[in-house]
């Protein structure tokens, strides 16, 4: 029984240092891989923050500018229409002006002067209908994509406000919970440290056999024996 509980201290002794360095070579890449890996995540946080903060900005400027627009689109939209109503007045008044006894008997000069105003009136007063149309256009256009924006200006600001978005620092990230989750590091840490913890094993039950060979035939003084010659 002796013999055999020296004989396992003996197994024991061997493989413990072994076993111990590759568990801490492996349990110390498992580690960087996920210190690395929370840094990576905290790191892709802040560059979405920033995107998410420069979108954000973008679509608050571009709303700005589109009422501002919608203000101005306004005005020309009032004044445009004050101006064909005022055009379709005159217009008006001249055409009662006109009348058949005035056509027969009244002056010529101010007949052709009344006619040429009127079709003056006219043309201004389709020429302000065209603006204003082409203002209520680009009044519906605008909206829609305010509207839009203040839309995706919303989200946004959702986004921002989630506990996800508030993590900065690694010091501040929430590692895994549990050693399940943090287990799924160590098959990558073997697949990157498992040829170097191979060759360190392999050297650690070899290398001292041939170290001690080697002292021992070059303490004995042998020399390898002479090579046949045909």
């Amino acid at each position: 029984m002796t013999f055999l509980f020296k004989y396992l201290w003996i197994i024991v002794r061997k493989l413990l240092p072994p076993v111990l360095l590759a568990a801490a070579v492996l349990g110390g890449t498992a580690w960087w891989l996920h210190r690395h890996a929370v840094a990576d995540e905290v790191a892709d946080r802040a560059t979405q923050r920033q995107q998410r903060d420069a979108r954000r900005a973008a679509l608050r400027e571009s709303v700005a500018q589109a009422n501002q627009r919608l203000d101005r689109l306004s005005l020309e939209i009032t004044a445009e229409r004050k101006r064909a109503d005022q055009a379709d007045k005159i217009a008006a008044g001249l055409r009662e002006q006109e009348s058949t006894w005035d056509r027969l008997v009244g002056n010529p000069a101010q007949q052709r002067a009344n006619a040429e105003r009127l079709a003056k009136m006219e043309r201004f007063h389709a020429d302000a209908l065209a603006r204003i149309a082409a203002a209520e256009t680009e009044a519906t256009r605008l909206t829609w994509q305010r509207d839009a924006q203040a839309l995706d200006l919303q989200d946004l600001d959702a986004a921002g406000s989630a506990p996800a978005a508030a993590t900065t620092t690694v010091a501040t990230a929430t590692p895994p919970s549990s050693w399940a989750e943090r287990i799924d590091y160590v098959a990558p840490a073997w697949d990157r440290v498992k040829w170097v913890l191979l060759g360190v094993i392999v050297a650690w039950f070899v290398l001292p056999p041939l170290f001690r060979f080697a002292r021992w035939w070059r303490q004995t003084g042998r020399t390898p024996p002479p090579a046949n010659r045909a």
